[in-house]
């Protein structure tokens, strides 16, 4: 570490609770969320549990992002 952030603690913070509700409409929406967000700032963080409707919703979105650029 750099004598400047010596000492400090760095965390990340998601910028987007994928799953707060365990519902897909809900669940898609906060991945469009997530998406936006990296668009406009570079990148974002997103978490979610391993639920299977967390992880089924977040394979069928990130088959696509390639295409959507």
């Amino acid at each position: 570490l750099a004598a400047s952030h010596k000492g400090e603690t760095r965390v990340a913070r998601a910028d987007v609770v994928i799953d707060a509700a365990a519902r897909g409409d809900l669940i898609d929406k906060a991945l469009e969320k997530l998406e936006a967000a990296a668009r406009s700032g570079g990148f974002a963080i997103g978490t979610a549990t391993g639920l299977p409707l967390s992880v089924e919703r977040i394979e069928r979105w990130a088959r696509g992002l390639e295409a959507r650029g």
